[in-house]
């Protein structure tokens, strides 16, 4: 097996352990490489292997937001929208972890520049829920 192929079989395992209905805590860890990692490490190493995929560091910063990391999850999500602006799924995330943070000014911003990846991107499930929690942001406050 090749290493592309051998980065695709370890891509396949990530979205398989992220499809998973238990809770992050419940995740055994994997052996990759002889080496036992964590999900987190997991993930972690994905994102470094394959650096043009936000999908890695989505999965990261998931990780970290299920994990009770908030600062790390939105210093993570932060990252990813700078490094991949287009990529919709995040933006949603990133601002819940702001509120849930009390940073509610900075959720907004983020609610918003979703809503223009989503749009630009013709995503409009992704504009649909962005805008309701901008909404709802907005009647909390």
């Amino acid at each position: 097996m090749n290493q592309t192929q051998m980065n695709q079989t370890q891509m396949n395992q990530t979205q398989m352990n992220l499809n998973r209905c238990s809770p992050p805590s419940k995740m055994p860890a994997t052996v990759l490489g002889g080496t036992v990692m964590t999900r987190l490490e997991q993930l972690a190493e994905f994102a470094r292997v394959n650096p043009r995929d936000p999908f890695p560091r989505y999965g990261f910063a998931l990780e970290l937001k299920g994990q009770g990391r908030l600062e790390e999850s939105a210093d993570a999500f932060a990252a990813l929208a700078t490094d991949f602006p287009d990529y919709c799924p995040a933006y949603l995330h990133a601002g819940n972890v702001l509120v849930a943070l009390h940073r509610s000014d900075e959720a907004a911003s983020v609610y918003r520049a979703g809503i223009v990846a989503a749009t630009k991107s013709r995503d409009n499930h992704a504009r649909g829920e962005l805008e309701s929690a901008l909404a709802e942001l907005a009647v909390a406050e």
